[in-house]
């Protein structure tokens, strides 16, 4: 996914930031992003865009210069993470215009799972947890559940076979102890929300810690 600038002229190195700011923004409206957020932004809008930030074949950053073919990216096993984390945000912001799954994918609450136990499947997993944060009551969950599943839905294009595993069901609330009941809530879901989508089977909805 490409950021694009404003118009207008601009010091080196100003219309990527600018972009990210403006982009953020209108994503994630609200929402502030770390230092290492926007640094990741800022190197996945300019591999996207073909810019080469280089000086003599070495990629540079704010405070020097890195190694050949190291592509920019941090080095840290935390900056590692952030960059996954907002790789992901930008591949949902680019497929779905739903704030509530864009929102979760940029806390990392929602990303794509290698599930080896379902080849060919497209697979993201889903954690509970941003949905039952501050709502004791169940169907204030089921409600936040609802709306995060309209922009999932949108993540899974045409000869998909959807795939979506949830985490966090020991948090849910409403004390049913039986979370086949949101299992089975989201399945239902996803099935009346894929009509006429051309998704390869039902969509299939796995706990964590069975799949």
């Amino acid at each position: 996914m490409i950021l694009r600038d404003p118009t207008g002229a601009a010091a080196p190195g100003e219309p990527v930031g600018r972009a990210v700011a403006l982009f953020a923004a209108r994503t994630w409206p609200g929402e502030a992003l770390s230092d290492g957020e926007r640094r990741a932004l800022a190197r996945h809008a300019c591999e996207a865009a073909g810019i080469a930030d280089t000086e003599d074949g070495k990629r540079k950053t704010e405070d020097g210069i890195r190694k050949p073919g190291d592509g920019g990216r941090e080095a840290d096993g935390e900056g590692q993470g952030i960059d996954r984390r907002m790789g992901a945000a930008l591949d949902v912001a680019r497929r779905t215009r739903r704030p509530e799954a864009r929102r979760l994918a940029k806390c990392g609450a929602l990303r794509p799972f290698d599930l080896s136990a379902r080849p060919g499947g497209r697979t993201w997993s889903l954690d509970l947890s941003p949905m039952t944060d501050g709502c004791p009551l169940e169907l204030g969950a089921y409600r936040r559940l609802r709306a995060a599943l309209e922009g999932i839905a949108d993540l899974w294009e045409a000869g998909d076979r959807p795939v979506l595993v949830l985490c966090g069901l020991a948090r849910w609330p409403g004390g049913t102890g039986d979370p086949s009941d949101v299992t089975s809530y989201c399945e239902s879901v996803l099935h009346r929300l894929g009509t006429g989508r051309g998704w390869r089977g039902q969509p299939e909805v796995l706990r964590a810690h069975l799949s």
